[in-house]
């Protein structure tokens, strides 16, 4: 999913409704949900651009470490993909 705004466009939107901007009518300018602005809120509140960046980065190094575990999990024990995806907590889609 490519995601339409960046990390500096989601802060600086979430500090014009902390501003005091009505909610509607960011989004109207935005052309966005108003459940987008709360999803945003409840992802990256109160965090400043390098915050959200780094985080970022954080769950893609996650996501890279969980899939060595699987690789490791199956040639180990000589599991098949989806049960050692099940043991680590991921998806077969990685």
């Amino acid at each position: 999913m490519k995601e339409r705004f960046t990390e500096e466009q989601i802060i600086a939107a979430l500090k014009r409704v902390e501003s005091g901007t009505d909610v509607k009518t960011l989004c109207r300018e935005l052309g966005v949900h108003m459940q987008t602005i709360y999803v945003w809120k409840k992802r990256c509140a109160g965090m400043e651009v390098s915050d959200a960046r780094r985080m970022k980065a954080l769950i893609a190094e996650n996501q890279k470490l969980k899939r060595r575990v699987v690789a490791d999990l199956r040639d180990e024990r000589r599991r098949s993909v989806s049960r050692a995806c099940r043991t680590v907590g991921i998806t077969r889609d990685f």
